[in-house]
């Protein structure tokens, strides 16, 4: 096999596992990152261990976890780079504003058994056996919404193959008359802060059939992991075989001529056969000096939200009683039009009581009321890619570009595949476009 020069931009997970993938292969790879530390190990932070002259505790930001159901090719990755993989405790909690009592549920649900155990406490409520009136009215709400998600679940599955693939989330829930309470106080707050992070206005406008599609996979069977070393770990292991990394390596353009691409740094110009942009979409037009008109109207129509993650020490974010507290915990606003998600990190990472952190550390997504701002460990600010029914066309025409006669230039990114745009979507963008750069060997069989 030729050994081929090739540029990749970004270093989140999509452009690591492309160096990763393309040194497997043995071409030069260089990485360029415009920040000072890998892109998706950037925002690690660090927490000072009880023990003498212990390392830092690792906390990452966001938590990183994984469905291997939901999300094989990073599950691939991650055996292959000989990751330690562990499970998440994946226990979590309901409130509509912040003095309700929390409905309490964990991952993976086991449906037959969740359903019966709430119809026999509603059955000793109505006889006046057990839990009060406030009680008795929390196993109501979460009965009822164990089996409006039983029924999305098999609906769903009846579905997919069906359903037109225009028809957005909100539509989809209208037809099958799926309730506000089941929506609002947890169906859209457990996809808007932990699976899609977007607001529920995104949620809404999603494709059906992608979010059905993963709701399979997420009430499904598998548990929750994580890899124990965390981002950091994943990242190092991933760069290991690059010919260079360039930190703190801002690129300026990227020019297309002569059978190549010329890649501009500050100061220095360089050749290679190939460059990958592993950026989010709406960086390219500012690097790419040459994009044609259809791949800039393209670009272009990859469309971003915000999204805030804060680390810190309020407690006021928990369930009022500290037995409550929860893995991940929800709260949907009273107005029941935005909802964040809670992580008690020292129950994320169940080795930190063995490693010296034992104060009570959280890490909150999308939060949709003030922190405290003495409490504010880490604040760091996302951007999501929002997907609707156009993307089905720009994700057809990015694969489109890419099957070009000698194509030098290749969008990469979690934006670029068919799916929810999170670490999955972000690795098989790699693996499609390491494919296309440098084609498997064909089968001996």
């Amino acid at each position: 096999m030729t050994r081929v020069r090739i540029a990749i931009v970004g270093s989140g997970i999509a452009g690591l596992t492309a160096a990763y993938l393309l040194t497997q292969k043995h071409h030069d790879v260089h990485l360029f990152e415009s920040q000072h530390r890998l892109g998706m190990s950037a925002q690690t932070v660090e927490f000072d261990s009880t023990f003498d002259d212990a390392e830092p505790v690792l906390g990452d930001v966001p938590s990183r976890m994984f469905n291997s159901a939901l999300w094989p090719k990073v599950m691939q990755l991650y055996q292959s780079l000989g990751m330690h993989i562990a499970s998440v405790d994946a226990q979590q909690t309901y409130t509509l504003g912040f003095t309700g009592t929390p409905l309490q549920f964990e991952l993976p649900f086991r449906w037959k058994l969740e359903i019966a155990n709430a119809a026999s406490v509603t059955l000793a409520n109505a006889l006046g056996i057990g839990a009060g009136s406030s009680g008795a009215f929390a196993n109501k709400r979460r009965m009822e919404i164990l089996t409006e998600m039983t029924r999305l679940r098999d609906q769903g599955r009846q579905d997919l193959k069906a359903i037109a693939a225009t028809m957005t989330f909100s539509e989809y829930l209208d037809v099958h008359k799926f309730s506000s309470e089941f929506r609002e106080t947890f169906l859209f707050p457990a996809l808007s802060s932990t699976v899609c992070t977007c607001s529920h206005k995104a949620i809404e406008n999603y494709p059906a059939v992608i979010l059905l599609d993963a709701m399979q996979h997420i009430s499904g069977d598998q548990r929750l992991s994580r890899v124990v070393d965390g981002a950091r770990s994943v990242a190092s292991a991933l760069v290991s075989g690059v010919t260079k990394v360039r930190l703190g390596t801002p690129v300026t353009s990227i020019q297309r001529r002569d059978g190549c691409a010329f890649l501009f740094t500050d100061g220095q110009k360089q050749r290679f056969d190939h460059v990958i942009l592993a950026t989010q979409a709406n960086a390219v037009a500012g690097i790419l000096q040459d994009l044609t008109t259809d791949e800039a109207n393209t670009i272009s129509g990859f469309q971003y939200e915000h999204v805030d993650v804060l680390v810190h020490s309020d407690d006021r974010f928990m369930p009022i009683r500290k037995d409550q507290w929860a893995t991940f915990n929800f709260v949907a606003s009273n107005r029941r039009d935005e909802s964040m998600c809670t992580v008690w990190m020292n129950r994320f990472h169940s080795n930190w009581s063995t490693d010296g952190v034992s104060t009570p550390v959280f890490q909150t997504i999308r939060p949709i009321v003030d922190i405290r701002a003495d409490r504010i460990i880490r604040r760091v600010r996302f951007q999501r890619p929002i997907v609707t029914p156009h993307s089905w066309q720009l994700w057809r025409d990015l694969r489109g570009f890419h099957r070009q006669h000698d194509r030098r230039v290749w969008f990469c990114g979690s934006y670029a595949m068919p799916g929810v745009p999170l670490l999955e979507s972000g690795v098989a963008s790699a693996f499609e476009v390491v494919d296309a750069i440098s084609p498997p060997y064909p089968s001996q069989d």
